[in-house]
């Protein structure tokens, strides 16, 4: 499983006139099923993104296309970790 764990490389006013277009990236994700989670951190310093995908080149493709990526707005930090431990209900989201 993959997380990408966002550093904004913009002050965080310059990221907002972009968060639309990025939301609106993400929406497609959902709508496909690629994504399980994803929001800004409460420091507004980045966000976090929680693929719901086991292939590294595809959560490479789908960040390469995010418009914060794209626009030079954010770095990723793309972290990749065995989830062992989960609330039953969670599954069935590619663990």
């Amino acid at each position: 499983m993959f997380l990408a764990h966002l550093h904004y490389q913009r002050p965080f006013d310059v990221v907002q006139l972009h968060v639309e277009a990025h939301r609106s990236y993400l929406e497609t994700l959902y709508a496909s099923g690629k994504l399980i989670v994803s929001g800004p951190k409460m420091d507004k310093s980045g966000g976090i993104i929680l693929f719901a995908t086991t292939d590294r080149q595809e959560v490479e493709a789908i960040i390469s296309k995010d418009p914060y990526y794209t626009l030079d707005l954010a770095t990723y930090e793309v972290i990749e970790f065995n989830p062992v431990k989960y609330d039953a209900k969670f599954a069935d989201l590619y663990l």
